[in-house]
């Protein structure tokens, strides 16, 4: 998985990738990972800048350590991050969505390119 292969780059990556659950609200949120930039060898800092720069990762500010809290590279914890914190139904349908959203995309592509390649397309 890619927060598997970022951890190669010295991004770390928690056994536990679930997102948090605030009880208070029974509401799901991100769940988040400590890093010290400095720390990250080249290419985890290049892997780290496009995070922070093209905002693919919510990245809170340091800490007075210089560790900087990411929030953990799942599809789960994105979705999270792009639609907010929401209680766990509406999260399960939006990843359902989501799914659905890219499966369509895949087969659309996927018969949309056969017939450049093939003669007779089912």
């Amino acid at each position: 998985s890619v927060p598997q292969l970022f951890k190669k780059c010295g991004i770390p990556n928690p056994r536990h990738r679930m997102p948090a659950f605030d009880s208070e609200r029974n509401f799901v949120k991100n769940s988040y990972t400590e890093l010290q930039p400095e720390n990250l060898n080249s290419l985890g800092k290049g892997i780290f800048w496009i995070l922070k720069t093209f905002r693919l990762a919510h990245v809170l500010p340091p800490d007075e350590k210089g560790f900087v809290k990411v929030s953990n590279l799942t599809l789960i914890n994105f979705v999270l991050y792009i639609g907010g914190p929401c209680p766990e139904d509406v999260l399960c349908s939006r990843l359902l969505m989501l799914q659905i959203v890219g499966s369509a995309i895949a087969f659309a592509i996927r018969f949309g390119l056969a017939s450049y390649m093939f003669e007779k397309v089912l």
